[in-house]
Order: C-alpha cells, then sequence, then structure tokens
C-alpha cells in the first residue's frame, strides 16, 4: 500500500472524506503523516499528508468541531501537539492546524470524551517522564484552554489512555497505562469532576497501550492490554476482569506458559474485535521482534 520509506506508529481507520467507506490515516515519526483512500473495493491509494512533521507516537480520530466529519489528533511528544482539521471532503490544509496542551508536553496519547457533559468533545493527555497528564475542555469552539490535572499524576510515566463505563455508574471513567508503576482508573461524576481514584496491575507495570472491551459477554467493561510492555520486564499481556464495580479485578495472562510476549518482544499496540464472528471479542496484538499474535475468545460452557 506504501512504497515509502518511513517509520510509523499508527494507523487509524475511518471514513475521512464521507463516501461511505473506510480510509486509512496512518503517523509517521519525523517523516509526513499520510492518508490512504478507499476506492470502495479495498483498493487504497494515497493523495497527500496531514499536520507538521513531529515525533508522534499516535493518533486520535474524532469530529472535534461538530462538524459532521471526521477530524485528526496529533500528540508531539514534546512538541505543540496538532489538531489537523478536515475540509469536509478528506483534506487537512495546513492553513486550518490549530494546536493544543502546553507547546511541550511530552504526549504520548490522547482520547477524546465529553468529559463535563456539555455535548462538545474533551481531550485527556497522557504525558511521559513526569510531566502530568491533564484534560483538556473544550470551550464549544475547537479550543482547549481550560486544563484539570489529574492527581497524583506528575509522579509517572504514563503512555496509554481509554475510556470507558467502569462502574456501570452511566459516567465516563480514564483509564491511565504506565511505565513503571501501576494503573490508574478515574472514575468521573459525568459532570467534569472525578469522584474516585483507583490503582490496578503491577507496582513495576510496563503498559505501553490500553483498551476496553466486554470479553466474557457478561456486561462488564473489561481492561485489555495493562502490561502490555514487556519491554524491560518478564511481563506478559494481561486482561484484567472486572468483578462488577470497576473496583476489583482478576488478572488473566493472555497465551499458555511462556508466551512470546517476555522481554525481547515488547508489545506496543492492542486490539479488540470478534475476527470469527462467534459474538465474542478476541484480542490482537502488536509485538516489536517477534510475530504479532491474535488470540481467539473460546466461550466456556
Amino acid at each position: 500500500m506504501d512504497l515509502n520509506l518511513s517509520t510509523s506508529y499508527a494507523a487509524v481507520p475511518d471514513d475521512l472524506d464521507g463516501d461511505g467507506d473506510l480510509d486509512i490515516a496512518v503517523g509517521n515519526a519525523n517523516a509526513p503523516n499520510r492518508i490512504f483512500y478507499n476506492d470502495g473495493q479495498g483498493v487504497f491509494y494515497e493523495t497527500g499528508s496531514f499536520g507538521y512533521i513531529s515525533s508522534l507516537r499516535s493518533l486520535t480520530l474524532a469530529d472535534i468541531d461538530n462538524d459532521g466529519d471526521i477530524d485528526i489528533l496529533i500528540p508531539c511528544r514534546g512538541a505543540p501537539n496538532q489538531i489537523a482539521f478536515n475540509s469536509g471532503s478528506g483534506e487537512f490544509p495546513d492553513a486550518d492546524i490549530r494546536t493544543f496542551g502546553t507547546g511541550i508536553d511530552k504526549t504520548i496519547d490522547v482520547a477524546v470524551v465529553d468529559w463535563d457533559g456539555d455535548d462538545h468533545l474533551d481531550l485527556v493527555l497522557t504525558n511521559r517522564v513526569n510531566d502530568p497528564n491533564v484534560i483538556l475542555l473544550n470551550d464549544r469552539k475547537g479550543n482547549f484552554s481550560d486544563k484539570q490535572i489529574l492527581h497524583d499524576s506528575e509522579r509517572l510515566n504514563s503512555r496509554a489512555v481509554a475510556i470507558a463505563d467502569m462502574n456501570g455508574d452511566k459516567n465516563l471513567d480514564i483509564i491511565i497505562g504506565n511505565i513503571g508503576d501501576q494503573n490508574q482508573i478515574y472514575f468521573g461524576n459525568g459532570s467534569g469532576g472525578i469522584i474516585e481514584v483507583r490503582e490496578f496491575g503491577n507496582t513495576d507495570g510496563q503498559t505501553y497501550d490500553v483498551i476496553t472491551g466486554d470479553v466474557d459477554n457478561d456486561g462488564d467493561i473489561l481492561i485489555v492490554g495493562n502490561m502490555m510492555g514487556s519491554h524491560h520486564t518478564k511481563q506478559k499481556n494481561t486482561v484484567y476482569i472486572d468483578r462488577g464495580d470497576g473496583n476489583e479485578f482478576d488478572a488473566i495472562p493472555l497465551g499458555p506458559g511462556k508466551a512470546p510476549n517476555y522481554a525481547g518482544s515488547p508489545t506496543y499496540g492492542v486490539s479488540v474485535a470478534d475476527f470469527n464472528q462467534d459474538s465474542f471479542l478476541d484480542i490482537a496484538v502488536a509485538n516489536s521482534g517477534n510475530f504479532n499474535r491474535l488470540y481467539m475468545n473460546e466461550a466456556i460452557p
């Protein structure tokens, strides 16, 4: 699909040009970011780039300005984070790029959520190397200046963020994945406040990615992919099964015995989907220096 050599860290599908099929935004480190448009038959062609060149590690796609098309958020790890706004036809003019954050945030990942209940998307930034994680509230015009620092995050080296209702109270919560510490859940109250913070996982965890899904079809949201990073310590990829209230989890390692996710093949990405269409979510992991793995979910009678 791409004949150009570059270091790609993210590939995110969405309908960027509004024609009803999925296109792909590819984020590259220190090289132009690229869009591959779907011709409707599963053939992809490249037409231009988006955003300024940066040392990004992820991309997030969402309609930030509520105009009906998909925009692209680019966390830039030490440089001004960017929003590339969609013109409506799948083009992302440089003139429409807007920055967010302090300009020197060490942002690795960003999630979008209507955190304060005003029907406009806000941002949650995870930052590395003792740079605090923050919530940036949308002023309803696509600007993000009102900042809320997540409690006790100044000491953390965070790499991943996910959004889900973990305790079943109909309010969305924030899950943060960290390196060298436990992971956190910040329980939201639906109007911009945090009512409680819970920690889970190893005290020396190496979490590079976090994703949620109901893998056992019991109605509870589960955390999948914590301990995703076995980059520095011998930790296996893990599924955390919620016991029902978001406060306690059963940790289930992925794969039997000494799985290939031990040191020497760190996992940097994880995704869940029903790959074999049996109504159960399966888990795909992306490894560095080893085969990528697909774990098929088997129903237990």
